[in-house]
């Protein structure tokens, strides 16, 4: 039942995400991916991690190359129990079969929030001053997530070394706002409701 739960949350995050229209809107489970030689060599291959491997490669692999999504589903998880790694499906099954952990998905604030945000970013001349994209959100939790990871300063620099074009802007936003600050986004959306 727990590995149930689990398989429910990961595919709402990932409708979650695109409604939103976000780029790393999949699923990573490690055993049900493969890539190509090529691609998997551009994007840096496999990191020796101790959880996330998949997450982190996938990453990668969407900011080098892209994928493809298959529309059915091929593998599934395992109800595996494991508190080897800090997270991950063995150690969300393991807490959701402990009743130690209760997921939360379809928070209606992130989606709100990622899809103003994405959505903003993608309008022309949005990303040509951080200062000016900031006072465009709406979402006040928004603008304090953006201004703690340093847009601000690190956006101008990005600007500075991307030709003026819209398109290319657009492009390194997504690579900066990445899968990994998509869900301490979702982290930092829900710990302002608590």
């Amino acid at each position: 039942m727990a590995i149930r739960q689990y398989e429910e949350y990961l595919f709402e995050y990932e409708a979650i995400l695109k409604r939103c229209g976000s780029v790393y809107a999949y699923t990573a489970i490690g055993s049900a991916f493969g890539a190509r030689v090529c691609d998997y060599i551009r994007s840096g291959g496999m990191k020796l991690k101790t959880a996330g491997e998949d997450f982190y490669f996938l990453q990668e692999l969407r900011k080098c190359t892209g994928f493809l999504m298959p529309e059915e589903i091929a593998v599934y998880p395992s109800a595996r129990y494991s508190c080897r790694t800090a997270f991950g499906t063995g150690q969300a099954v393991s807490a959701l079969a402990e009743n130690r952990s209760k997921l939360r998905w379809g928070v209606p604030e992130f989606e709100e929030a990622l899809g103003e945000l994405l959505t903003l970013q993608g309008k022309p001349g949005m990303l040509k001053d951080a200062a000016f994209f900031l006072r465009q959100l709406t979402n006040e939790s928004s603008r304090k997530f953006l201004e703690a990871e340093g847009f601000l300063q690190l956006w101008d620099k990005i600007v500075r070394n991307q030709p003026d074009c819209d398109r290319d802007r657009q492009q390194a936003f997504a690579r900066w706002f990445d899968g990994l600050k998509t869900r301490r986004f979702l982290h930092y959306i829900l710990d302002k409701e608590k």
